[in-house]
C-alpha cells in the first residue's frame, strides 16, 4: 500500500530532523536502513549510488569515523 499523506506526528518529526542539520545523503542512507521492502526499492531506484555506497560501507569498520570522506 502506498502512503500518500504525512501524519502530524511525521510532520513534527521532520521539523526536528531538519533542525539538526544532517546531510541530505546521510538522511537518505538512514531512510534506506529503516525502510520496508517497498520503500527501499523506491529509494534504490532514486539513489542507486547511495545504496551501493551503503552496501560497501556496511561491512567495513569505521573507527575513528572519518567525516571528511
Amino acid at each position: 500500500m502506498t502512503k500518500t499523506k504525512l501524519s502530524k506526528r511525521e510532520y513534527v518529526q521532520s521539523l526536528d530532523i531538519a533542525a539538526r542539520g544532517y546531510d541530505f545523503y546521510g538522511l537518505v542512507a538512514a531512510a534506506m536502513r529503516d525502510a520496508d521492502t517497498e520503500n527501499l526499492g523506491r529509494l534504490r531506484v532514486a539513489f542507486p549510488g547511495i545504496y551501493e555506497s551503503l552496501l560497501n560501507w556496511k561491512d567495513k569498520r569505521i573507527w575513528p569515523l572519518g567525516l571528511d570522506t
